[in-house]
């Protein structure tokens, strides 16, 4: 059995719950009835959950016991499901949703469960049960990269790729002093917003490339705002990227602005920047200005086995006179060549 929720809920945030349950083996089960334990603080839509809204049982803690009576049979090979509409509280931290599925061998006998919730024993065949622990956040940042598959074509003159980063506030309360710092690796090369070049003047990638300025920026739909500092560094950052030389772009509350670095409550935003595949990676000691290639003195990009690297991005901040960090990461893959397929309709 398991339990699916996502892994950062924002306080105040309507999410749903998914419970599954899979008979693999057999024997058949019959009426199936799945029972949740809510934490403290979450509230229930009503009318929500399939196949059937849940009994609500409240409990003097404030935790509350879920019951879906006789929602599905499990049969051999068959996965059954349900699942509920939750809104988060207002305490930040990590919380644990618990629960239980109960069947019976005998399609006229039906799971029973006693006034507090709790099964009753004899009254089933076969029971599974399954948990998922998430964190309550005041905010949440993410990075996605417009690109199809997360696969970069080479080609930082040819190929720039917009990176949006989105901050969401809760539902709840103002968050105030966000910082945003992004840490790109060496084998990817930030361009700012995509229109300068602050390599040495004169100069090209190779013979025949050409300036990074002398395409196009992509196109933009949220705004490409100047970060407060651009560092090539060689550390351990936070997060599971290993030690190594990377790009570090930070945006401090300054250069976010006021609006964006106190977003008050249920409000969000998206800032955008340009990245490209470069033909080798960048080394440290790095050339302090944005869009540089004077420092890409490192291992070739070429594609001789499919490469791919980690973008992390962290948000920190205040909520509630507590200081607080969010954070997301991107697994990409540097392509040679990138080949994507559709399919029209989408349903066959």
């Amino acid at each position: 059995m398991s339990v699916e929720a996502p892994e950062q809920i924002l306080l105040g945030e309507t999410v749903t719950v998914r419970l599954k349950a899979t008979n693999a083996a057999g024997p058949d089960g019959y009426n199936t009835s799945y029972r949740m334990v809510v934490p403290a603080g979450f509230t229930v839509v009503p009318g929500s959950g399939t196949p059937l809204s849940p009994e609500v049982i409240d409990h003097s803690n404030g935790t509350k016991t879920l019951l879906w009576l006789n929602a599905s049979d499990s049969l051999t090979g068959a996965t059954s499901e349900v699942t509920v509409d939750l809104v988060a509280g207002s305490d930040t931290g990590p919380v644990t949703f618990q629960a239980d599925a109960y069947t019976h061998d005998d399609a006229r006998q039906v799971p029973q469960f006693n006034t507090w919730g709790n099964v009753v024993p004899g009254s089933y065949t076969g029971s599974d049960n399954g948990s998922d622990t998430v964190a309550l956040v005041p905010f949440r940042i993410t990075g996605d990269v417009r690109r199809p598959e997360n696969e970069i074509p080479r080609g930082v003159q040819d190929f720039k790729t917009v990176v949006d980063l989105r901050v969401e506030n809760n539902h709840i309360g103002s968050s105030s002093d966000l910082e945003i710092v992004d840490y790109l690796p060496a084998s990817l090369e930030f361009l700012g917003c995509g229109d300068t070049d602050n390599s040495a003047t004169g100069t090209e990638e190779y013979t025949g490339a050409g300036r990074i300025d002398s395409t196009p920026a992509p196109a933009m739909t949220n705004p490409c705002i100047a970060p407060s500092s651009v560092e090539t560094v060689t550390e351990d950052p936070p997060g599971p990227l290993p030690h190594g030389v990377y790009t570090k772009i930070t945006w401090d509350s300054a250069a976010l602005t006021p609006t964006r670095a106190n977003p008050g409550a249920g409000e969000d935003y998206t800032i955008s920047y340009v990245t490209g595949v470069p033909r080798f990676a960048n080394t440290d000691p790095g050339a302090p200005a944005t869009a540089n290639l004077d420092n890409n003195n490192g291992p070739s990009t070429i594609e001789t086995t499919e490469q791919q690297v980690t973008n992390y991005v962290a948000a920190t901040g205040t909520y509630s006179g507590t200081s607080h960090q969010a954070d997301d990461e991107e697994i990409l893959t540097l392509e040679d060549l990138s080949v994507q397929q559709t399919v029209s309709p989408g349903t066959i």
